[in-house]
């Protein structure tokens, strides 16, 4: 095993540390790593774990440009231009691991801009910087490590065989062994509730994962994907959420499987036509059986109470926002469909996740969401995105000013999305299926910290 690495709250399945030892190895030899797997098996977090504290990201996507990954002129306050060193750059010169996230989206061309760095020598000739072009040479502790999806995911595509000959690849394998995956939910768990008395041997790890591999395999012929890691560790999350909050075990562990499997069967890709009612009861009564203690919550007995500094509906509290609560006039809070769908966007809520809410048009999504951003007292900005949106639409972009001596200069201003982060306010992207792919993929980095 490599020496050094942050493994905190990460397990050490076989596939880890396999991972982790051709990564390591590859590394001794100044080899550039790529890591190809599903989505959720654990690529980003092999990559942490070997960036040691140091590592640098870089989230790529189909407009990702040459300037993205070297460096661009900038305007300054004072007028005139800059050098700004890009991501691989700054790699090199501070001598740190970088990651490439999902490098298959960029474009070839920019991609064998960095071909040099493949090589013996690892310089990169830099000419876009001024006048006269000059060589850079990584320091000792530059590497490079890239992740990417199979070339068969929707709207993923392939690298090309001649940049792909030059990494070192891994297979990031998605199998585990029970044992693993109860060792995975356990350590989350015990992570959330560190500062709770969390007894380890009524852990209900062994329930879910039974509940998944039965579900899963009597229905494999109807869903294209299994659950990843990434579900087991939101299922683990909402878990230990439940129990910080005060409800029972059982009940805990049917509001953890219902919001991360149950609640998604609407939008999971299928083989073949499936009747997803019929399929959602037959999971909700083989959890029953692996459980028999009652636990569930039935959606019609739903009612919102008002307490000290929260709000409750059911069993699940979300606390109020900075700004004085108000009831939404045009809104109905004793609809059952209504009161159901709170419910389920209040238990999202309880982990540090995005939630996507799928429907048809005009079935309330967005009033639903402004609504409980004005009940709880959330400031909330709403974004109505297209396929004309642009990532500086969302984040910022450098806009040009008059200065006092009446000359032009340019200063930055922040985008909405920016803006909401900095005042830790919430974000409602509205339509966000119109959104091209180069402005959606850099916002995973949002997700994942």
């Amino acid at each position: 095993m490599p020496k050094d690495v942050v493994a905190e709250g990460i397990v050490m399945t076989l596939g880890m540390r396999r991972m982790l030892v051709i990564t390591e190895q590859a590394w001794l030899r100044n080899e550039a790593v790529l890591v190809v797997g599903e989505t959720g098996g654990g690529k980003t977090s092999l990559a942490q774990a070997m960036g040691r504290g140091s590592l640098i990201t870089i989230n790529c996507h189909e407009k990702t440009e040459t300037a993205d990954l070297l460096g661009r002129l900038r305007p300054r306050e004072n007028g005139g231009f800059v050098w700004s060193d890009g991501i691989v750059i700054s790699a090199m010169k501070s001598g740190v691991p970088l990651l490439i996230d999902e490098i298959s989206l960029a474009e070839d061309a920019v991609l064998e801009r960095l071909n040099p760095l493949f090589e013996e020598d690892r310089k990169l000739l830099l000419s876009e910087a001024g006048v006269e072009a000059h060589s850079i040479s990584a320091k000792d502790g530059f590497q490079i490590i890239a992740t990417m999806n199979p070339g068969g995911d929707y709207g993923k595509k392939e690298l090309s065989k001649a940049l792909r000959n030059r990494f070192t690849e891994i297979w990031s394998s998605c199998d585990y062994e029970e044992n693993e995956l109860l060792a995975i939910f356990d350590l989350r768990v015990t992570e959330k509730l560190k500062n709770c008395h969390y007894d380890r041997n009524k852990s209900p790890a062994l329930l879910v994962i039974s509940w998944i591999t039965e579900f899963f395999k009597k229905y494999k012929h109807a869903f294209r994907h299994s659950p990843s890691v990434r579900d087991i560790v939101a299922c683990a999350e909402i878990y230990a959420a439940c129990i910080a909050s005060g409800i029972g075990r059982t009940t805990a562990v049917h509001e953890a499987v219902s919001a991360v499997f149950l609640d998604a069967f609407g939008s999971l890709p299928v083989r073949m036509s499936v009747h997803l009612e019929s399929v959602r009861k037959d999971a909700e009564e083989l959890l029953r059986q692996l459980s028999p203690d009652e636990g569930t919550v039935d959606s019609t007995s739903l009612n919102l109470r008002e307490g000290v500094g929260k709000i409750s509906i059911g069993q699940i509290s979300i606390p109020y926002g900075p700004i004085p609560p108000s009831k939404p006039k045009l809104f109905s809070f004793r609809a059952p469909t209504c009161i159901s769908n709170f419910y389920r966007i209040a238990r999202g809520l309880l982990i540090n996740k995005p939630i996507l809410l799928e429907g048809a048009p005009g079935c309330g999504k967005s009033s639903m969401v402004m609504a409980l951003a004005q009940l709880t007292g959330h400031p909330i900005t709403r974004l109505n995105l297209s396929d004309q949106t642009d990532l500086s639409d969302l984040f910022g972009r450098d806009v040009p000013v008059c200065t006092e001596d009446g000359s032009l200069s340019f200063q930055w201003e922040d985008g909405p999305v920016l803006r909401a982060i900095k005042k830790e306010e919430w974000v409602l992207l509205d339509e966000a299926c119109f959104c091209t792919v180069s402005c959606a993929c850099p916002c995973n980095f949002i997700t994942l910290w």
